[in-house]
């Protein structure tokens, strides 16, 4: 980076840049024509895909096949984390049905 150039400048210039991309209008592979479901779907797909994968991880770590234990515990944790998202996800979900459900026609 040049140190002569003010940072308050830099700023500025990456955040017009930033508007710059914002303005853009949304390619046609980026519209929303995919359903709630198809979304959740991939998401449980994203999801038990970590969990496979940290099984896999913590099985090679105690059949010896590998060292990575701190490896192992990470993709466990990032599994971990991702299925408490999806749940929080869940209960919003089925609370949003539940109060349209009990809403007055």
């Amino acid at each position: 980076m040049n140190s002569n150039v003010n940072p308050f400048i830099q700023l500025q210039a990456q955040m017009q840049s930033m508007q710059l991309e914002l303005d853009q209008p949304i390619r046609s592979e980026t519209t929303l024509t995919t359903d709630f479901s198809s979304i959740l779907n991939n998401a449980l797909q994203t999801v038990n895909a970590q969990q496979q994968t940290a099984s896999l991880n913590m099985n090679n770590v105690d059949m010896g096949k590998s060292h990575d234990l701190a490896g192992a515990m990470l993709s466990a944790e990032k599994a971990s984390l991702s299925f408490a998202a999806l749940i929080q996800v869940r209960n919003k979900a089925v609370s949003a049905y539940k109060d349209v459900m009990q809403m007055p026609v």
